[in-house]
């Protein structure tokens, strides 16, 4: 039986979102296909194990994936659950971040950048040198296999698409009453993420602000407080703000809160894209999503866009789904038949078991 190890932030659950979900759910789904699966820890032997797979690309992984590259030199998958901070640096002012970025992606077009990186000894592009080390890099969409190549000089031929998906339980348990028992709320505008400014839930609470007969949920966990403060003060204004916290992923109240509300909003500043709203199109909710990232590669025509960066563009739209006849049938069956776990994480399989012929 083939053994695999899966690498991920040591940090990550600590706040678990959709990154902790993928994996989770790659995890299992992996498992019931005959293979081992085992989460990095340091009390594991990596001989032992055919393939490491890493999700992500924090900088303690890059340890990892060295020594498992020089002592083991057996196949590395990462899935590194990535997108460009460019915009979103620029955007809220830290433009030395954004112009350090735009300098690295220059460089790495340099043949031998990460080869003088290693012989140097030195660790200027974390994620590039990671990176340059898989044999297979995931990515979840095609235009985002297309920014990886171009922002890390990756060759297209090493990086493949495996798409993200959804349990088919949100399709199943979207009954409405268990959370409607539980907080009373109903026909609500919902934004479930952890609250924090890439998620751009500020933009949001004020979009709303003057909606003052519309109620508006968030669920997640407070990841940057500073931010979350700034949304309480503004929340006191508007009234009808509702803050319930992180609810865990597999708990029966989740899908119900999609069932219940009357839209649900992502208006991130990139993502590739949310669980959330697939979970949510499940569900049969009307969604309303961020144009940053491969939104339309997954759902088409079949959800409201906007950019992230418009107060009046985001208020327009989610006003349009709150008050007007959405039929939601096409968008849930669209999602049901091609962005289930099963169905979107067959191709992987086939990558597993191609790098292990090939050992």
């Amino acid at each position: 039986m083939s053994k695999i190890i899966y690498a991920y932030n040591i940090l990550g659950f600590q706040k678990p979102g959709g990154g902790e979900t993928q994996l989770l759910e790659t995890l299992r789904y992996v498992s019931k296909q005959g293979f081992t699966v085992h989460l990095f820890n340091p009390f594991l032997k990596l001989e032992n194990y055919d393939i490491l797979h890493i999700f992500g690309l924090a900088h303690h992984l890059l340890d990892i994936a060295e020594y498992w590259k020089t002592n083991i030199n057996k196949p590395l998958v990462i899935t590194p659950l990535w997108w460009s901070f460019e915009e979103y640096y620029a955007r809220i002012g830290k433009r030395i971040l954004a112009l350090r970025d735009k300098i690295y992606r220059y460089l790495r077009r340099v043949r031998y950048f990460y080869e003088l990186q290693r012989h140097l000894d030195i660790r200027l592009d974390l994620r590039g040198l990671l990176l340059s080390r898989g044999d297979v890099i995931i990515a979840t969409s095609n235009m985002e296999r297309e920014l990886l190549a171009r922002y890390f000089s990756i060759p297209l031929s090493k990086i493949r698409v495996v798409y993200n998906g959804v349990s088919r339980r949100f399709y199943e348990e979207a009954d409405p009453t268990l959370f409607i028992k539980k907080y009373g709320i109903r026909d609500f505008v919902l934004c479930v993420a952890g609250i924090y400014p890439k998620k751009n839930q500020l933009a949001l609470l004020r979009a709303l602000e003057k909606e003052k007969e519309i109620p508006l949920v968030f669920i997640g966990p407070v990841v940057d407080k500073k931010y979350y403060y700034k949304l309480l003060e503004i929340s006191r204004k508007k009234g009808n703000v509702y803050f319930l916290g992180e609810i865990p992923h597999d708990s029966p109240i989740l899908p119900s809160a999609y069932a219940a509300a009357k839209v649900c909003v992502l208006p991130s500043w990139f993502d590739a894209p949310g669980l959330v709203t697939l979970e949510a199109a499940l569900a049969g909710c009307r969604v309303v999503v961020t144009n940053r990232g491969p939104m339309k590669e997954y759902f088409g025509d079949l959800v409201l866009y906007i950019d992230p960066g418009d107060i009046n563009d985001i208020r327009e739209k989610v006003l349009y789904a709150y008050y007007s006849d959405i039929d939601t049938s096409k968008l849930r069956k669209h999602v049901l038949e091609n962005f289930t776990w099963d169905r979107v994480l067959a191709p992987l399989i086939d990558i597993y078991k191609e790098l292990m012929q090939k050992c």
